[in-house]
């Protein structure tokens, strides 16, 4: 039928160009009446001007139409050349005649990729949940929606890794053809990301996450444009420590990026936060506690009930001995770490 359609559409063409040559021929052929020929007389002027002007009127309107018609059925042809090497499909026989056989109503999408080890993935259409799964222990998936009307659609898919992290949700609009699997291929999902929440200034911040195994992770910092790199392993799993003495106090936003080494990149990941301290102070050491069994006890080395410069001198007066009432550690020896208790006591 394709092949019917193309040979009438060329006959139209041809049949079309020859009237317009034609035409063309006796609108700009100059010819003079039959009687002024017979009696070898000149027109008269009035009409010889009347007629030339008729004719070149008639001329100029022929070359007019088959230009035009020329360009019409050049910009046919070429459509119609371009349509059968594009968008038509040739079929081999005309169908046979009857009622048509009954054909498939419905059509399919397939989405593929790459994401974590078992990670489970979660497939949308039109933002409802449409499927869930587990990814492949390589870290590659593959899944099938049937049964789809034919019509435009956003499917979506998303991963989560073993720990409970999420990825970002990625987005393809397309249309269903019935009798047709659309696949929606290449997927690099964006791997997850988990940052310590707040770090004192100077100490490290923990962040880590699951992305395709053995990928490269970039990790890109704000404020202050800052881009760290680290690896995954095999496992898919990859750790940062970053170190916060050169970053200000404040809150920082971090955002994970991977590419593989054959150069498939991915989106960026879900942002994580977290916050940079004061740097905390050096802990104190424990209190020491109430002793009744000393001679002297709770750093009263004259048992008047108050400590002051008074048991002071006493220690001094006993340093470097081995007094029972000064030793308030009962180590043996009387030395700067009993002043300590003596002035943890101070009334």
């Amino acid at each position: 039928m394709l092949y019917k359609s193309i040979i009438e559409s060329r006959i139209f063409v041809v049949i079309g160009l020859t009237t317009a040559l034609f035409s063309l021929l006796l609108a700009c052929l100059p010819t003079c009446p039959q009687k002024h020929l017979r009696r070898r007389e000149p027109l008269p002027v009035p009409k010889l001007r009347q007629t030339g002007r008729r004719r070149q009127v008639a001329c100029i309107s022929s070359l007019v139409f088959c230009l035009l018609f020329f360009a019409f059925s050049g910009t046919a042809f070429a459509q119609e050349t371009e349509n059968v090497g594009v968008s038509i499909t040739i079929e081999s026989a005309e169908s046979p005649p009857g009622p048509p056989a009954s054909g498939p109503t419905t059509g399919a999408v397939t989405m593929a990729g790459k994401a974590y080890p078992r990670a489970f993935m979660v497939m949308y259409k039109d933002g409802a949940v449409s499927a869930t799964f587990l990814a492949n222990s390589n870290g590659t998936f593959s899944h099938t929606l049937s049964g789809i009307s034919p019509g435009i659609y956003t499917f979506g898919v998303s991963a989560e890794d073993n720990a409970g992290r999420k990825s970002p949700t990625l987005n393809v609009t397309i249309a269903i053809t019935a009798g047709n699997i659309t696949t929606i291929g290449n997927i690099f999902m964006p791997p997850t990301i988990e940052a310590s929440s707040q770090v004192g200034q100077g100490q490290s911040a923990i962040l880590l996450g699951s992305t395709f195994p053995n990928a490269n992770i970039f990790l890109f910092i704000e404020p202050g444009g800052i881009v760290k790199q680290t690896k995954a392993d095999s496992q898919g799993n990859w750790q940062y420590s970053l170190t916060t003495s050169g970053l200000g106090l404040g809150s920082y936003t971090v955002r994970a990026k991977a590419i593989t080494d054959q150069g498939e990149q991915s989106e960026f990941s879900l942002p994580a936060e977290f916050t940079i301290t004061v740097k905390p102070p050096l802990p104190s050491p424990p209190a020491p506690e109430p002793r009744d069994d000393l001679q002297c006890p709770n750093g009263d080395l004259n048992r008047d009930g108050i400590v002051n410069l008074v048991d002071i001198s006493i220690w001094i007066f006993y340093l470097n001995t081995s007094d029972s009432c000064a030793d308030q550690n009962d180590d043996g020896t009387v030395d700067i770490v009993d002043l300590s208790i003596i002035l943890y006591w101070w009334s």
